[in-house]
C-alpha cells in the first residue's frame, strides 16, 4: 500500500489479489497458477506502486 498526503489531498495506492479454487472448473480447463507465478505477477504490480511520484 502506498498512501501519501499531497496539495491538501491523502492519495492511496492499493493492489488487490483475488483467488479461486480451481475445484470450481473442468480439470485440466486452466494452467496451474504456483506460487513462483503468484510473485512474478506481484512483482510487476508493484512496478508502478514502487516508483509513483506526483509531476506537480
Amino acid at each position: 500500500m502506498y498512501r501519501v498526503f499531497h496539495n491538501n489531498a491523502c492519495y492511496q495506492m492499493v493492489i488487490e489479489e483475488a483467488t479461486r479454487d480451481p475445484g470450481g472448473f473442468d480439470p485440466g480447463k486452466f494452467k496451474e497458477f504456483t506460487k513462483r507465478d503468484q510473485a512474478e505477477v506481484r512483482a510487476h504490480l508493484k512496478q508502478p506502486l514502487d516508483s509513483f511520484a506526483f509531476l506537480k
